[in-house]
């Protein structure tokens, strides 16, 4: 499965977490996603539709058939609209953005929880999820750092990386992103002697 950070990129953007965390004793993870969801409902759903209306929008057509063959075209209708209902660009844009927007927020929170959960000596964590295909950028942190870091600050930096996703340009984005976190924590998380860096600095694919 190949993603629009390659390797090279993704090479620099562990360069510049592992740089950050020889400074801080916080961590910053990256987490890219192709998409997600596989939004199957939705697409179904509208190839369901079409089947239904667009024999009777060309009643023409539909004159002089038997029920069987109305049927019959029906059922091609529906299968070629869902066939081309999971080509991704077409599906991306059946899917309405509200949808696409609350499944990748729910993907990111799942996925920043699960990471929470790993990280043993908490002591500020951040999480920069993008998702491809909804062009969807987040920045999740934990309760730590959001009592030391107003989420305010953290505005001008979604903007940003919003726009660098939408160019495609989503390496450079985790990297401005980074570098803008961290301006925000390495005073207010200094590194410590018994720090341990207990979460990956590489690029985490799902």
């Amino acid at each position: 499965m190949e993603y629009l950070v390659n390797k090279e990129e993704q090479s620099r953007i562990r360069e510049a977490i592992g740089a950050f965390e020889k400074k801080s004793s916080a961590e910053i993870v990256t987490v890219i996603a192709k998409q997600s969801d596989t939004y199957l409902f939705i697409p179904t759903l509208w190839a369901a539709i079409g089947a239904l209306v667009l024999p009777w929008l060309y009643a023409g057509v539909s004159d002089g058939m038997t029920q069987t063959e109305i049927n019959l075209m029906q059922l091609i209708v529906f299968a070629l609209l869902a066939v081309l209902g999971q080509i991704k660009p077409i599906k991306m844009l059946l899917i309405p953005s509200y949808v696409k927007k609350k499944r990748s927020a729910n993907r990111a929170r799942d996925k920043f929880l699960e990471l929470l959960g790993e990280d043993v000596h908490n002591d500020g964590f951040v999480m920069l999820y993008v998702s491809e295909a909804e062009k969807y950028v987040e920045i999740l942190t934990d309760a730590i750092v959001a009592q030391k870091v107003d989420n305010a600050l953290w505005s001008e930096s979604i903007e940003n990386f919003v726009k660098r996703v939408k160019e495609g340009n989503i390496a450079q984005g985790y990297l401005e992103t980074i570098e803008k976190a961290t301006e925000l924590l390495i005073e207010l998380f200094p590194e410590t002697k018994d720090d341990k860096d207990s979460l990956p600095n590489h690029l985490i694919l799902i």
